[in-house]
Parts: C-alpha cells; structure tokens; sequence
C-alpha cells in the first residue's frame, strides 16, 4: 500500500496552500470522560460539553492508497510527546518520497503477467540454479498462462481472479505439496515485481490445506536389499551403483555425477562436491555444485563397497576424470530414464516391493537408525553422513527412531506416590 501523507493532499484540493508544513497534521489525542468519545484537537475543553480533556498523546494522519486505487485516511496514534509524532511523521514523509521516487521510474511501464513470471524465471536463473528455474517456468507454461492471458496487465489481476484459479488447481488429482508449489511459484512472480509498485493479489487469498492422512514412508529392510541385489550381475555397473546408493545414501545425481579422482581409496572414503542434473533449458546433462551447503561432504566408505568399486575400477581400466557410473561411455551420463527402468526390472526379478530410486536413501537411513545405540550419536552421523541438518533428518526420519514409551511408564510407576 501506498502512503500520502496530509502535505500532498492539502496540495491537491487547495493550490493555494502548495508547500504547506507537514507538521500541520499533527494533532493531540484527546478523551473526554463525560461523553466517552474521542477528539483529536489542541484544545483542552471538549467541544461538546466543556468538560476538560484526559490527554492521551498526539498523532498524526495521512492517506492510504487501496489495492482498487480508492484512498482511505490513516491515523497513527498514542505518541507521549508533539516531538515524537513529529518525528514518525516525518518518516511517513520520507517513504512518501521513495515511493513516489519509483513510482516515476516505472511510470509508463506496465508489465503484464507473461512480464513478471519471466523476470523471476530469469532472477532464479540468476541467484539459484538452473534446473530450479526450469522446474519453475514449466509450472508457469502448465498451470499459469492457460488460465490467465499472459497479456494482461499484472496489477488488473483481483483476489477473485486468484481463488478461481486456486479452486480449479485444487480439483487437479495432485498431491497438495504439488499444489502448494504451483502457488507458490506464482505468487513468488508477483513478490518478485514489488519494485515495480505491484501488489501481490495472493495476500489476501488463502493457501491449500492439506487434511490427508500422513503416507507411510516407503524402504527396503536388509533383507529386500539383499534379495534385490542378488539378482544383479556381480561385475556390472548397475550392481556397484546399487550397492554405493544403499550403503552411502547419496542422492542419484551426487552418485551419478562421481568421477573416479573423487573416490580415494587411501583414505577409504568419497568427496561428495557435485551432482549431475537433466532439468536445463538445452535438454542436455549438466554438473552443478550440490544441492545444499551441507551437501558438500566427505563420506567414508567400508570395506565391502570399497572392494566392489576397486574391482569397477580396474575391469574398466579407470581413470581419474573418468565417471565411475556412466552410461554409453565413460565420459557420458548414466540416462535417468534407462536406470529407472532397470531398477524397475530388478525389482520385477526378485520380487521386492515397488520403491522409488529416491527411497534407497530413506533404505539406507533405516538401515542406521535400526543398528544404532545412541539415538543423539546418530542423528548427527547420519546428517553428516547424507549432507543433511539435524534438523532435517528428525522431521524426516524421526519416526524411525526407536520409541522407549514402556521404559518411561515403568519409571513413572516405580515412585512411591
């Protein structure tokens, strides 16, 4: 919203007075007890029945612009002193000042809703990374402009506009996390454009509930994995990566993305420093860095998996820029959609319960809580461990963690009350 103070509208409905004080709108709050209303005036009596003020502070007003270009007037009260409201009026004065100052700068420049969602596909592009704003311009393209004309100026789009448009992605069989994300995308365009004095309709519109059931999330045991793995060939490179996802719980773009001079045998662990990604505007695989901060790590690896990559190494003669995963050949990436397949295929061979690629990392961090000790030890081994907080790990897999209810009802019942 807009504010104007008393100064400029004293000038627009009396030029005569151009340049009046500002100061001129403050004013004392007075009360008076016989008739229990409120007076702002300087005067010490109350107009209506004489009786003598009870002071309650000085204030100033201004006008308020409205989103529909009405204005309504404002009043900022309860100042102990005429210096301090003063004072806060001369602020409102300065943000007047600033606002009117861009206000001219985008004077003449009307954008559109086509214009504010490209500019924040670009600022994304900008400040994050690109497959964040390739994600983010399919939602405008899928959900956005069928409904809205992209021609139309952003600042004509109401509320009401905006709840239509909410209601008919709720009836979308999406789950509401899609949902909120779609929202979101839009409503983050319109934040984006405040610079240019547009306000953002979604303010005023309420955001999706979500009322369903929490789901169940869904891992291999040690057993399942075992079986699956069991029906991979030992020297392929579907039973190494497998086996590296289970055991470091790594995301498939970090795995996908190691190069055989990031695993140090020496050492016995991994650099996690980057991740590979499909979601760029060319179509074309791409290595960025990972996805957090946390997410740059070095991970030990034990024994076991160390020898499956030594013996991956030297089959295929390994060198140090060369992927450890790869696809066609070693300098190219493992395709997405053919590893989803197989492991779609594994899965059809031993007969284990369907799973994401995703969930061998929920498999992996089961698999920790389920053989750990101390609980406290373990939620920061595994946030280290996967390039987590701790934070993130409790609100992910807290259920998992083992729950000691009996134990503390025992205790409760050996006080002597």
């Amino acid at each position: 919203m807009y504010i104007t103070s008393l100064k400029n509208i004293i000038c627009a409905f009396d030029p005569e007075r151009k340049g009046a004080n500002p100061m001129s709108s403050v004013t004392k709050r007075q009360y008076c007890p016989n008739c229990k209303q409120m007076y702002y005036t300087e005067y010490g009596k109350c107009p209506k029945c004489g009786t003598f003020f009870q002071n309650r502070g000085y204030s100033f007003t201004y006008r308020e612009q409205q989103p529909d270009g009405s204005i309504k007037q404002r009043r900022s009260t309860a100042y102990d002193t005429r210096k301090e409201a003063e004072i806060a009026c001369a602020k409102k004065n300065e943000e007047l000042e600033e606002n009117n100052r861009r206000r001219s700068m985008s004077a003449g420049y009307d954008m559109t809703v086509a214009d504010i969602c490209e500019n924040y596909v670009q600022s994304i592009k900008a400040h994050s990374k690109e497959s964040s704003a390739l994600k983010t311009h399919y939602l405008f393209t899928k959900y956005v402009y069928p409904h809205f004309d992209a021609t139309e100026l952003a600042r004509n789009i109401t509320p009401a506009q905006c709840r239509e448009w909410q209601d008919k992605i709720n009836a979308m069989p999406f789950s509401v996390k899609y949902k909120r994300l779609i929202r979101g995308a839009f409503s983050s365009a319109y934040n984006n454009a405040k610079e240019y004095m547009i306000e953002n309709p979604f303010k005023f519109v309420k955001g999706f509930r979500d009322t369903s059931a929490k789901k169940e999330m869904s891992v291999w045991t040690e057993k399942e994995f075992m079986q699956f793995l069991g029906v991979i060939p030992k020297d392929s490179i579907d039973y190494a990566y497998f086996a590296f996802m289970y055991i470091m719980g790594t995301r498939r773009g970090e795995a996908l993305a190691l190069t055989w001079q990031d695993v140090d045998f020496d050492r016995h662990c991994v650099r996690i420093n980057k991740t590979v990604t499909r979601d760029t505007f060319d179509h074309h695989y791409a290595v960025t860095p990972p996805k957090t901060k946390n997410s740059n790590r070095t991970v030990e690896i034990p024994e076991n998996l160390e020898r499956v990559l030594a013996q991956l190494k030297e089959r295929d003669n390994g060198k140090a820029e060369d992927i450890v995963f790869y696809g066609a050949t070693p300098q190219t990436h493992y395709p997405f959609n053919t590893l989803r397949l197989r492991q779609n295929r594994y899965i059809r061979e031993s007969g284990v319960k369907q799973i994401r690629g995703h969930d061998l990392r929920h498999s992996s961090v089961a698999f920790m809580i389920s053989k750990s000790h101390d609980q406290l030890t373990t939620l920061y081994d595994i946030a280290a461990r996967i390039g987590d907080t701790v934070e993130q790990v409790m609100k992910t897999y807290g259920h998992l963690f083992p729950r000691k209810k009996k134990d503390y009802l025992d205790n409760f019942n050996s006080l002597n009350i």
